[in-house]
C-alpha cells in the first residue's frame, strides 16, 4: 500500500505538493479559528476580572447603605428611610465612602464608560452632603432619598457591563 502511495508521489510531484500544501493550509486555518476564540474569551475574562473589584466596592457601599441606613419592605420592594437609624448613618457612611474612595475614576471611566462615572459622582455628592454638619435634617433626609434611588440604579448600570450570558446564547 505504501509502495503505491511512493511510487505517485514519484510520479506526481506537482500534486503531492498542492496536496501537502493544502494540508498545511488547513491545519493553520484551524489552529488559528482556535487562537481568536481562545483570545477572545481571555479579553472577555481580562474585563471582567478588571471590573469586577470596581463593581464589588460599589455594591458593598450599596449593601452598607441599604442595611445601615435603610429599610427594605419585602413585599414590594421599596426602600425608605430607617428613622431609627441617626447613630449608625455616620459610621455607615464613612463605611462606605471607605469603600467607594478605593475606585479610581479613570479605570470607572474606561472600563465601564461615561454614563457609570457620572452615576458615581452622583452617589459621592450624596454621601458627602448628608456627612456635611451643618445641613438641616430635612435637607439630610432630602438626600438621603435621592441617594437611596441613585443607589436602586447601580444594579441596572452595571449589568450589561458584568454580564456575558448574551454571548453564550449566541455560541449555541
Amino acid at each position: 500500500m505504501f509502495s503505491c502511495l511512493r511510487d505517485f508521489i514519484v510520479e506526481n510531484p506537482e500534486i503531492a505538493e498542492f496536496m501537502m500544501t493544502s494540508f498545511f493550509g488547513l491545519s493553520v486555518f484551524v489552529f488559528s479559528g482556535l487562537a481568536y476564540y481562545h483570545k477572545k474569551e481571555s479579553f472577555r475574562l481580562g474585563l471582567l476580572d478588571k471590573r469586577l473589584p470596581i463593581y464589588r466596592s460599589i455594591s458593598k457601599a450599596k449593601d452598607i447603605i441599604l442595611s445601615e441606613i435603610a429599610v427594605t419592605r419585602p413585599l414590594n420592594g421599596d426602600v425608605e428611610i430607617n428613622q431609627n437609624c441617626a447613630p449608625k448613618r455616620k459610621e455607615a457612611l464613612e463605611e462606605a465612602l471607605g469603600e467607594l474612595t478605593k475606585i479610581d475614576f479613570y479605570e470607572l471611566k474606561v472600563l465601564f464608560g461615561e454614563q457609570t462615572k457620572q452615576k458615581f459622582l452622583s452617589i459621592l455628592g450624596h454621601i458627602h452632603g448628608l456627612k456635611a454638619e451643618k445641613t438641616s435634617d430635612t435637607h439630610k433626609n432630602e438626600q438621603l432619598e435621592l441617594l437611596l434611588a441613585e443607589l436602586n440604579d447601580v444594579h441596572d448600570i452595571f449589568l450589561p457591563y458584568m454580564d456575558f450570558s448574551k454571548y453564550k446564547k449566541n455560541k449555541k
